[in-house]
């Protein structure tokens, strides 16, 4: 039975047909973990409430700093040097103030994900680095949960939603390397405060679409959007070889990388084949350099591509993955094959300082 002061508060998307009163029901009873109180963190928080989710976890072992006011919308200058989630907790209920929200002050690891993970319907990752996504994952699949991803890079953020109904997950579309890459933050790299209000109110969306079982959430899709010019993508993947655990090669390969400098030698020489492993929707793109494109997890079924080529350098955005490539490149028998250091952002950072 809902009260007459929820039907009157939730009125306009009780009117909804997809929605009803079955449908707020359903926001009311449905418990969700918020993983990461930053600028992806605090409108995801706040659409969900305000839509009715009253029974919330937030997980975020940060202080408060001054510069994460401009995109951590929950928190203002009192707040500083306070913990995000124990503010973000008593903001929101001031808001809603019967809702059941747990502040857990801890980083997410191996000892305490399922213990926490295990007391929510639904997960909604709003962290910055990619251990913490494969550690949510992979709980997320042993315990059955679906989850939904955000993440933003400069301008460019991304939004999907995992093991959804036993659909793909994040290690479909983001194997994980043999060197776990760390993602730079918003601290490192930069980001406008209002893209991540876009990107986290879409994660909102898209957990309240899961939640009442409408519309057709981003499973097996991943949404692609850049805010410079407002053009966005929805690329599809499936189940892929990634869940399957694959016997690590005994060989020791000998990987060979080179620098930026040596990277622009060959580049005007063309006496390599450069090949960029990345998926083709990731930024900056390189038009201006003669490449080939093959994303790192279709590399081994193209493999027979390569061989003509006498030598390869393989890129990737921070020269990680690329590593991948090479111990690939080598297993198949190709020999003279390179990895960019640092990725093609080492490469740009180094031909602007060049250029000034």
């Amino acid at each position: 039975m809902i009260k007459a002061s929820d039907k009157e508060r939730y009125s306009r998307q009780i009117t909804l047909s997809e929605v009803g009163l079955s449908g707020q029901k359903k926001m009311f009873s449905t418990s969700v973990l918020v993983i990461g109180a930053g600028g992806l963190g605090c409108p995801t928080l706040l659409y969900l409430v305000a839509a009715g989710v009253r029974n919330l976890g937030i997980v975020d072992f940060d202080t408060i700093e001054r510069s994460n006011l401009p995109r951590q919308v929950i928190f203002n200058e009192s707040d500083v040097g306070e913990l995000k989630a124990e503010i973000a907790r008593k903001k929101i209920l001031k808001n809603e103030s019967i809702a059941k929200i747990i502040a857990f002050n801890v980083k997410l690891d191996q000892a305490n994900a399922a213990g926490i993970l295990a007391d929510y319907d639904l997960v909604i990752d709003c962290t910055d680095n990619f251990g913490t996504r494969y550690l949510i994952n992979d709980t997320c699949v042993k315990l059955n949960k679906c989850w939904v991803y955000g993440s933003v890079h400069l301008h460019q953020g991304q939004v999907s939603v995992f093991n959804w109904n036993g659909g793909p997950t994040y290690r479909d579309l983001f194997p994980e390397s043999s060197d776990k890459e760390t993602a730079p933050n918003c601290n490192e790299l930069g980001v406008l405060g209002a893209f991540t209000g876009i990107i986290g109110t879409h994660m909102a969306m898209e957990a309240m679409k899961v939640i009442l079982e409408i519309g057709t959430p981003l499973s097996g899709k991943i949404w692609v959007y850049n805010s410079l010019n407002n053009q966005s993508n929805v690329i599809a993947f499936s189940h892929g070889k990634s869940n399957t655990k694959v016997k690590k090669p005994t060989k020791k390969f000998n990987l060979h990388e080179i620098n930026v400098q040596e990277f622009a030698t060959f580049i005007h020489s063309n006496k390599a084949q450069i090949v960029d492993i990345r998926n083709n929707w990731e930024l900056p793109q390189i038009d201006n350099i003669k490449h080939l494109s093959i994303p790192l997890d279709l590399l081994e079924e193209r493999i027979a591509e390569l061989k003509k080529f006498k030598s390869i350098i393989f890129i990737c955005q921070k020269g990680i993955r690329s590593k991948k490539a090479v111990e690939i490149a080598e297993r198949n028998n190709l020999i003279n094959t390179m990895s960019l250091a640092g990725g093609i952002e080492k490469y740009l950072e180094h031909e602007k300082e060049q250029s000034t």
